[in-house]
């Protein structure tokens, strides 16, 4: 046993190795270019190509549909809390889409939206 673990001590005593080899788990150290860093500066976009018109259309059409669905309900459109919050973060989520001025204003509508209907105690619609 011992001999073992001086022998596995001993292949691993100029660690970090430079080159293409295998890393201590054995895993290869390359990196598909398919995935981004996982470690980028905040902020960065994982993509440096804007995103197709399509998906741009159809995350208006489902921003603009939730957001009117919260507008004429006269309370809460969701079945419980649970199920609100998933679509406000939904909401918040896919508006990141969006360029920044028009996403934060769908988000503060949502927001002011979501918050009359919650607070409002007799369902007015206000």
């Amino acid at each position: 046993m011992a001999a073992s673990i001086s022998r596995i001590a001993a292949k691993y005593q100029g660690f970090p190795r430079s080159g293409a080899e295998h890393t201590i788990s054995g895993m290869g150290a390359h990196r598909s270019s398919r995935q981004p860093d996982l470690f980028a500066v905040a902020g960065q976009a994982l993509f440096q190509e804007p995103p197709p018109a399509e998906l741009i259309a159809r995350i208006r059409g489902e921003l603009a549909g939730t957001l009117a669905r919260v507008r004429e309900a006269r309370v809460l459109p969701w079945k419980d809390l649970t199920a609100a919050t998933l679509a406000e973060l939904r909401f918040n989520s896919i508006a990141g889409w969006l360029p920044e001025d028009e996403a934060s204003a769908l988000r503060a509508a949502f927001q002011w939206r979501s918050t009359v209907s919650i607070s409002s105690p007799t369902g007015a619609k206000t």
